[in-house]
């Protein structure tokens, strides 16, 4: 049983047969309301997710050199990426480099 029928979900085009402006989100070609609603509303929903999660993760790459002391990872901790750590976090430290 699908989602839609478990809450008893209509789903419709959205003012179908009438011509919309361009760029419009109700200007989305479907067929149908299942594809009409995964291209308007899903696909859009997920591709503005991903680009999100690169923007807040990504351009965070420097944060995540702490794994570097997880023991699993202790064979990539090079004094590189001590350096890069230390800079890091230097304003979080008590004890800073002489």
């Amino acid at each position: 049983m699908s989602g839609r029928n478990r809450l008893q979900l209509s789903l419709t085009l959205s003012q179908a047969g009438q011509e919309q402006p361009e760029g419009s989100i109700t200007g989305v070609p479907a067929t149908n309301p299942e594809s009409y609603w995964k291209r308007a509303v899903y696909i859009p929903l997920i591709d503005r997710l991903i680009q999100e999660m690169k923007d807040k993760l990504l351009s965070q790459e420097d944060h995540f050199r702490g794994q570097y002391l997880l023991p699993t990872k202790l064979q990539g901790l090079s004094n590189d990426v001590q350096d890069k750590m230390y800079a890091t976090y230097k304003n979080d430290l008590t004890d800073k480099r002489e």
